[in-house]
C-alpha cells in the first residue's frame, strides 16, 4: 500500500516537473486576415499555437478571450498544439488574447499578446452614370463615366470595367471618381461598371461592382450638300430661291435645318418642305452664306450632322435706269438723241432702247468700261417714229446676266418742215431735188422692219433697196 502511495507522488511530481518545464512558453494567437480587419458580413478565424506543447493530459484545452473575458474555450485532443476558433465579426470588434489550461492540474498558461479585431460596414454598391443618358454616342466622342457613393466620405479610389474587363488609361484616374474614354472604333454596344475601394487598417477593401450602363456607338452622319435651283447664287430682287439639303446613303427619318451665317432659321417667313427650303420674295438682306444640316433620332437621343459646305447667295437689286432726250419735239427728217444711265453700283454691260408698243427693241448699245451710260440717235426722223422711248441695262454678276426694269418714258413729237414759203429759180429746184434723190439713195439709217442690224449709233434702220423690191 505504502509503495503504491509512493507510486503516485512520483508519478505527481513528474508530472509536475513536466507542466512547470512545457506549460509556462506563451501560446500565440492569429488571424486568417493578418489585418484584423473584417467586414461584418465575415466571420473571424482565430488560431491559438503553442510550440512544443508536452502536456498529454485528455482535459487540456485552449481558451479565447475578448478584452479579458473568457469568450470561448476549446477542449483539444491529445497531443495537439494548436486550436481554431470561428465567430461571426458582427459586433465582435475588439481585443483578443488566447491561452490553454488544463483541468486535473489546475493550471494555467500566460496569455498571449494582445490583438485587435476591426469589425467594418460593407461597402456599398456604387452607382455609374455616363454624360450621355440615352448611351448613344458616336464615333469620334468622348465617353464621361462617374461613380458615385452615397452615405460613405472615406477616402477611396476606383476603377472602371467594360465588358467585366477592367480598364486602365490615363484618363482614368484612380482618385477620382469621374474617367473618361474615347469612343472609337466599329459600331458596338458594350457594358461599363464601376467600382470603389477603401483602406482600413492596412486591409484593402472593394466594393461589389455596380450595375451595368450600356453604350452604344454609332457612326458619324453623313455631310449633307446643300445646292441652289440657280447655280450661281444670283438672284434679282424679287425672285424666288429654292435651296435643297441632300444626303445619300441614308434611308432613316430626318429633320432638316437651314442656317444663315451660322444663325438658325425660323420657319418664317421661309417655307420648308422636307429638305427643301424657298424664300419667297427675295431682297437685297437676303445676301450672304447658306448651310444646311439633318439630325435623326436613336434610342431618344437626337444625332446632328456637321453642317454642309455653304452656298453664297448674291441679290443684286438694280435700280431703273434713267433716259433723257436732246429735243422733244423734232423735225422731219431731223435727229433726235436719247441718253440712257444706269443709277447702280454694278456695272452694265449692255443698254436697250424701246419705242412702247414694239415688242423688239429698237437699238442696243455695249457700255464701255468704266462707262455706267449711252446715248442712242435716230437720223432722218419720220412720222412713224413718234411716241414714248424707254431703255434698260443689262449687268454680268458671276456668270448672270440680270436686266432692270423699263426706265420712265420720254415722249418725242415730230413736225412738219418749215413751212415759210421760198422762192427758188429753175437752177436752184432742179439742185435740191438732186439732193433730196441723192440723200434717200444714200441714207445710211433704214426704218423698215426688215432691218437686221444697228449702225455705230445704235438706231434702227431702213432696209435696203434689193428688201423694199422683194416686198
Amino acid at each position: 500500500m505504502e509503495i503504491g502511495i509512493s507510486i503516485m507522488l512520483f508519478v505527481a511530481f513528474a508530472v509536475q516537473r513536466s507542466v512547470s518545464k512545457y506549460a509556462r512558453r506563451n501560446p500565440k494567437i492569429s488571424f486568417d486576415q493578418p489585418t484584423g480587419v473584417y467586414l461584418e458580413t465575415e466571420d473571424v478565424t482565430i488560431t491559438c499555437t503553442v510550440q512544443a506543447m508536452m502536456i498529454s493530459y485528455y482535459d487540456k484545452a485552449f481558451c479565447i478571450y475578448k478584452d479579458n473575458q473568457v469568450l470561448s474555450r476549446s477542449p483539444v485532443s491529445k497531443q495537439r498544439e494548436r486550436a481554431m476558433f470561428s465567430i461571426p465579426a458582427f459586433n465582435h470588434g475588439g481585443r483578443y488574447q488566447c491561452g490553454y489550461c488544463s483541468g486535473i492540474s489546475q493550471f494555467f498558461s500566460p496569455m498571449s499578446e494582445a490583438v485587435m479585431v476591426t469589425v467594418a460596414e460593407p461597402l456599398r454598391k456604387s452607382v455609374i452614370t455616363i454624360d450621355q443618358s440615352t448611351g448613344v454616342y458616336v464615333i469620334g466622342e468622348t465617353v464621361t463615366m462617374t461613380c458615385s457613393v452615397t452615405g460613405d466620405d472615406r477616402q477611396k479610389t476606383f476603377n472602371f470595367y467594360k465588358d467585366d474587363a477592367l480598364q486602365y488609361s490615363r484618363r482614368l484616374d484612380t482618385n477620382v471618381n469621374t474617367g473618361t474614354l474615347p469612343v472609337a472604333g466599329k459600331r458596338s454596344k458594350v457594358r461599363y461598371q464601376c467600382q470603389y475601394g477603401i483602406s482600413i487598417g492596412g486591409r484593402h477593401l472593394t466594393s461589389p461592382k455596380s450595375e451595368a450602363v450600356t453604350v452604344t456607338t454609332r457612326g458619324p452622319l453623313k455631310i449633307p450638300v446643300i445646292s441652289l435651283d440657280q447655280t450661281t447664287g444670283v438672284y434679282a430682287a424679287g425672285e424666288t430661291i429654292n435651296m435643297t439639303c441632300t444626303v445619300t446613303g441614308d434611308n432613316r427619318n430626318k429633320m432638316f435645318y437651314f442656317y444663315k451665317g451660322h444663325q438658325q432659321l425660323s420657319p418664317s417667313p421661309i417655307i420648308t418642305n422636307t429638305n427643301s427650303l424657298r424664300f419667297p420674295n427675295t431682297s437685297p438682306s437676303n445676301s450672304g452664306q447658306y448651310q444646311c444640316q439633318y439630325r435623326i433620332t436613336f434610342q431618344s437621343r437626337h444625332l446632328d450632322s456637321k453642317l454642309s459646305q455653304a452656298v453664297t447667295v448674291t441679290i443684286a437689286d438694280l435700280p431703273e435706269p434713267d433716259i433723257s432726250v436732246d429735243s422733244s419735239a423734232v423735225l422731219l427728217g431731223g435727229a433726235v438723241t436719247f441718253n440712257c444711265t444706269s443709277p447702280g453700283d454694278n456695272p452694265a454691260i449692255t443698254f436697250y432702247l424701246y419705242r412702247e408698243g414694239d415688242v423688239n427693241h429698237d437699238g442696243l448699245k455695249s457700255a464701255a468700261s468704266g462707262n455706267n451710260s449711252v446715248t442712242f440717235t435716230i437720223r432722218n426722223i419720220h412720222h412713224s417714229e413718234i411716241g414714248s422711248y424707254t431703255c434698260r441695262y443689262e449687268v454680268l454678276l458671276n456668270g448672270r446676266k440680270l436686266a432692270s426694269a423699263l426706265s420712265d418714258p420720254v415722249h418725242i413729237t415730230v413736225t412738219a418742215y418749215n413751212s415759210t414759203p421760198i422762192r427758188l429759180g429753175p437752177g436752184a429746184l432742179i439742185m435740191f431735188g438732186i439732193v433730196i434723190i441723192l440723200g434717200i439713195e444714200f441714207n445710211p439709217i433704214k426704218r423698215n422692219k426688215g432691218c437686221k442690224g444697228a449702225d455705230t449709233d445704235g438706231v434702227h434702220c431702213l432696209a435696203n433697196d434689193d428688201e423694199e423690191a422683194t416686198e
